[in-house]
């Protein structure tokens, strides 16, 4: 993890080769109204949910939690949707300094819907 200069001083992870995704504060309950918004270790133990979701959800997503900074949040595709999920490009210049290494269950969650938000890249 890493503060980078994204409309200021922004939380990010890296995923590697200059993508990264933003930290964010976690949904309230009414923002997730009508859409289904799973956590990270719900998705991580069963990848089978978004697939089971409810199809008439605005979105299907998950939130991975990174503790003491807020989540990211992955918006999963569905036919005829696009929704973001805060993935942007970084160079070194972008950042600003280390925050930390994620620790190695938040790393699953987060390999886990990145891979399931993205189902060509894995």
């Amino acid at each position: 993890m890493w503060w980078a200069r994204l409309d200021g001083r922004t939380p990010v992870v890296l995923l590697g080769g200059g993508k990264a995704v933003r930290i964010v504060e976690p949904a309230t309950e009414e923002q997730k109204r009508g859409f289904v918004v799973f956590t990270g270790a719900e998705v991580a133990d069963d990848e089978t949910l978004a697939a089971t979701a409810d199809p008439s959800a605005a979105a299907v997503g998950a939130e991975v939690e990174i503790e003491g900074l807020g989540v990211v949040r992955v918006a999963f595709p569905r036919a005829g949707r696009i929704f973001c999920t805060w993935e942007t490009m970084l160079t070194d210049d972008d950042l600003i300094s280390r925050i930390t290494v994620l620790p190695s269950e938040t790393r699953r969650q987060l390999e886990t819907v990145m891979r399931l938000a993205d189902p060509q890249a894995g």
